[in-house]
């Protein structure tokens, strides 16, 4: 059992006030052990672009336009799932944008009116997953984000293929930045980005 994963067994057992200050501390712990790691590989931009590639979209169920993707990452190093994790993570935050937002069809954020975040994450998904070339077009052109489509899965590839490698169920990995919406802050009009703890916690 590594130093992360004992912390997780312990944070189970503590009160959830103490847990959510403990956060920054296992974020520095975790990112102690994954750099203090050696690997002979690591996993660059260039080769999580050639795994989205793997997406089959010749199918029709989710399951099985994922099942060749998952399949390739189970058989690369945990380190590398955790990387392939971090990149997705990145490309999402970069999308986590208002003007993103204000760009889906009748899904789009308007001031005052409902807006899912989730959908609006779901919708990133489908950038990305639609490969290197369209994911540039859209960050630097958000006009061009999908209207009306979305591709929630992305966001259990690595968990599933880690539970493929490993055999255990739970997913305790936690990036650096997180893809939930809003947490990128200055993509959405504030000043100075937040902590994972602050986000946690609802600072504004």
């Amino acid at each position: 059992m590594t130093h992360v994963e004992k912390l997780n067994e312990i944070s189970k057992q503590l009160p959830e006030k103490f847990l959510l200050e403990l956060v920054d501390f296992a974020e520095f712990l975790k990112w102690k052990v994954y750099n203090n790691t050696q690997t002979t590989i690591q996993l660059t931009e260039e080769h999580f672009w050639q795994l989205i590639a793997l997406l089959d979209w010749t199918k029709e169920k989710n399951e099985d336009i994922t099942k060749p993707l998952i399949q390739e990452l189970a058989k690369y190093s945990i380190e590398e799932i955790y990387q392939f994790e971090d990149i997705l993570t990145e490309k999402l935050f970069n999308l986590d944008t208002i003007e993103h937002a204000k760009n889906m069809g009748e899904e789009s954020y308007r001031e005052g009116k409902y807006f899912s975040g989730d959908y609006f994450l779901y919708t990133r998904c489908c950038v990305v997953a639609n490969g290197k070339d369209f994911y540039n077009d859209v960050v630097l052109n958000p006009e061009n984000m999908p209207k009306g489509t979305s591709f929630e899965p992305l966001l259990y590839v690595a968990e599933k293929a880690y539970q493929i490698k490993t055999g255990k169920k739970e997913w305790d990995y936690v990036p650096k930045k997180l893809y939930e919406t809003g947490f990128n802050r200055l993509g959405w009009g504030g000043t100075k980005e937040i902590s994972i703890l602050e986000y946690m916690n609802g600072e504004k």
